[in-house]
């Protein structure tokens, strides 16, 4: 269909897919509607302009902050994103487009199929979503969205991460990407006018409403004592992700294998040079009274854990610590062990708390 000033409004039918102009029609002053969801360039009453476009998404994620931010863990990253909200500030000053959704129900799901089209240029992109009907579960496995009011939710959840899904992809990435930093160059504004320390207690006290178990935040994030700005950045769009529903606990903070918090702070490859340090050489006589390989190795990832537990998993504070104890330098990284001598080993075992404290108390 189509409508235009000289029908003075009325709608024309028009069964084809593709419109040609009909008795002279102005289109530059009026709209066309297709039978489908595809449109080609079009001539706008008001052209886009991109700088223009630019400075307003840019304006409205320098108010919006942590608003538009979200991130949760994928494999052994953080990963950051945009917000249904970011999104749809992009649509909105982005201008002549138009972003619609079409869902199918199943019986354990909803296929959710959004499209972006532009209307200036003539491009279409379509992005299909899978939402679970079942909802997210506490700890306790008690349904987080219970009856007809949770099914509503976790319908407009799916819907939503549809829209976002195909606006992030159908816009500029440059554009998206200049958002996202100016939205976190405003949440870090935040953090710095407020200071770390009061940032952190907030976070801790979000954390506690939200009723989110700290040991599965700190097995993301590391300890909370650690957790420096740019972290409180990506915790705190976490849980506001959380906080709005579009993502659930499950997935930002996963359960914890066995049920407890992992001892040791390491990545594969810190483990691994862990233990090289504690292997005998071939030259080293097996009779002698030297402890054999298990021994070693256990002694040494012992140590390493004491390191990171006096400093609560602070690799900064772990590594000038260890520096002004032996007077040189240390990576900051979980395997500390592996930087130190035998001798330096034996000097901090089992003592490695009361070193701080002597050295603290010579400080004052």
């Amino acid at each position: 269909m189509l409508i235009d000033n000289e029908t003075k409004g009325e709608l024309i039918v028009a069964e084809s897919d593709s419109l040609l102009p009909l008795n002279n029609s102005n289109f530059a002053n009026g709209a066309i509607q297709t039978k489908n969801r595809y449109v080609t360039a079009m001539a706008v009453l008001k052209p886009r302009n991109l700088n223009r476009v630019i400075s307003k998404c840019v304006e409205e994620a320098s108010i919006a902050g942590e608003e538009f931010l979200y991130s949760w863990k994928q494999g052994g990253s953080i990963i950051e994103g945009l917000t249904i909200g970011a999104a749809l500030s992009i649509v909105r000053n982005f201008g002549n487009c138009f972003v619609d959704v079409d869902v199918e129900e199943r019986s354990n799901a909803y296929i959710f199929t959004a499209y972006f089209c532009d209307l200036e240029t003539g491009f279409n992109l379509s992005r299909s979503f899978r939402q679970n009907k079942a909802s997210p579960k506490t700890k306790y496995g008690k349904d987080i969205y219970e009856g007809e009011r949770g099914t509503d939710i976790i319908f407009q959840i799916g819907q939503s991460k549809a829209i976002r899904n195909v606006v992030l992809n159908a816009v500029p990435r440059w554009l998206a990407t200049k958002v996202m930093e100016e939205a976190k160059n405003n949440a870090m504004a935040t953090i710095n006018n407020m200071g770390e320390v009061k940032a952190r207690q907030l976070i801790m006290r979000k954390i506690e409403n939200l009723k989110v178990e700290l040991v599965r935040v700190e097995n993301i994030y590391g300890k909370s004592k650690s957790w420096d700005k740019v972290k409180l950045v990506q915790l705190s769009s976490a849980l506001k992700s959380l906080e709005n529903g579009y993502e659930d606990e499950e997935t930002l903070f996963p359960p914890i294998k066995n049920g407890s918090a992992p001892m040791e702070i390491l990545t594969p490859n810190e483990k691994e040079a862990l233990l090289k340090v504690s292997e005998p050489s071939d030259e080293e006589d097996t009779n002698s009274s030297t402890p054999n390989t298990g021994t070693l190795r256990a002694k040494t990832l012992r140590i390493n854990q004491e390191i990171l537990n006096a400093v609560d998993g602070d690799f900064k504070q772990g590594a000038e610590i260890l520096e002004k104890m032996f007077n040189r330098k240390f990576k900051m990284n979980a395997s500390f062990a592996s930087q130190l001598s035998p001798d330096e080993i034996d000097t901090i075992d089992g003592v490695f708390t009361q070193k701080i404290n002597t050295l603290n108390e010579k400080v004052a």
